[in-house]
């Protein structure tokens, strides 16, 4: 069996998506460990088997509630996303990298939100097998259709994902390259391609039936369902997609 050290951040739903992940995986013989730091003020236990920390430095509820109103009232999207990073990101990367490193020597596997690139570079650093989980289906590219709030570009549907990525990048790269040059590691040069999936494996935690899977995803792309517990081993749609380390490659794999 493996450890396996998940890193989560943000607000509930965040959270509790992970939770369930690391329930599952306890429930299948994993020793498991979840790292997180919520905006959250509902109390998160941890699910049977499960070893959970907090990142310091936790913004509440209430403070993200009026962090989220001051922000629509900015026209631009880039510039609200350069504003929450600022907030409610920036302040909390130092005891969010610490965590992902020393998550890492603990570990077998990371399992990270898919924004926390600090998780990413850790896993890297320390040569592990790193899993990406996205609670959305709409940050992957793809030829079947544009990215949400684009119009469809037809025939040329990557260069409104490559649009995307230019705008996005300029807002969330700067703490990844941060985060890769200060482990030693070649810094990224795709926010998509290169920050928010994962080389090994990428979960897409949504409902295969409103999200039928693009026949262009790469094979590392797997939808999932929905993370929610309690997850049953005789599901109609496996939830969990079970992690495996397989020796001696310690590569991570999806059955």
């Amino acid at each position: 069996m493996a450890r396996i050290g998940i890193q989560t951040w943000g607000t509930r739903g965040d959270v509790e998506p992970f939770l369930a992940l690391a329930g599952a995986l306890a429930e299948r013989g994993h020793e498991v460990e979840v790292a997180m730091a919520t905006a959250s003020d509902a109390r998160h236990e941890a699910p049977l088997g499960v070893t959970l920390t907090r990142t310091p430095g936790e913004i509440t509820e209430a403070d993200t509630s009026a962090l989220v109103r001051e922000v629509a009232q900015i026209a631009s999207p880039l510039a609200q996303g350069r504003e929450m990073m600022r907030r409610a990101f920036d302040p909390y990367v130092d005891g969010l990298t610490e965590t992902a490193v020393e998550l890492a020597e603990r570990s077998d596997v990371i399992v990270r939100h898919h924004f926390l690139s600090m998780a990413q570079a850790a896993a890297r650093a320390k040569g592990l097998p790193e899993v990406s989980v996205f609670l959305t289906p709409d940050l992957l590219p793809t030829r079947e259709h544009a990215p949400t709030g684009m119009p469809s570009f037809g025939p040329l549907q990557a260069l409104a994902w490559w649009m995307m990525a230019k705008g996005a990048g300029g807002v969330f790269m700067p703490s990844a390259v941060r985060a890769h040059e200060a482990m030693g590691l070649e810094r990224p040069r795709h926010l998509m391609r290169d920050v928010w999936s994962s080389r090994e494996a990428n979960l897409i935690a949504v409902s295969p039936a409103m999200c039928p899977r693009p026949a262009d995803w790469p094979a590392t792309h797997h939808v999932t369902g929905f993370l929610q517990g309690p997850m049953s081993e005789d599901a109609t749609i496996e939830p969990l997609s079970l992690i495996h380390i397989s020796e001696p490659t310690r590569q991570a794999e999806i059955s």
